[in-house]
């Protein structure tokens, strides 16, 4: 960048290495769904396994037909456009399935305390 001087750009260097500490992405290694806890492992971290992250994204989803064991609540019944009848669907929360992509947020001062935003 022409005009910048030397402290300027190992600066902008600073940032941008305290960026890649605080934003990261990962494969899910483990989840508990009851917890909202898991691990994380960093491939550009060398397979770096992270502590226990809390997972804070609950994204819901419709799921046609399938009732989850722990949602019976969460049963919905869709009127159909084309026909006569319902149709029966169940809301459910978003859990992490190992090998999931994630993006994380840590903090920055290497205590390996973060958070799991949602899958990417």
């Amino acid at each position: 960048m022409a005009g910048q001087n030397g402290a300027s750009l190992q600066m902008d260097k600073d940032i941008l290495d305290a960026l890649k500490r605080i934003i990261r992405i990962g494969v899910v290694q483990s989840f508990d769904a009851v917890t909202r806890k898991g691990r994380v492992k960093f491939e550009d971290k060398n397979g770096l396994k992270s502590s226990e992250l809390k997972f804070i994204a609950r994204p819901r989803h419709i799921a046609p037909n399938k009732q989850p064991p722990d949602q019976e609540d969460d049963l919905v019944k869709i009127a159909c456009d084309h026909c006569p009848h319902q149709h029966e669907a169940y809301v459910m929360d978003w859990n992490p399935k190992p090998g999931a992509w994630v993006l994380c947020i840590m903090r920055p001062d290497g205590s390996g305390d973060g958070y799991v935003v949602g899958e990417v």
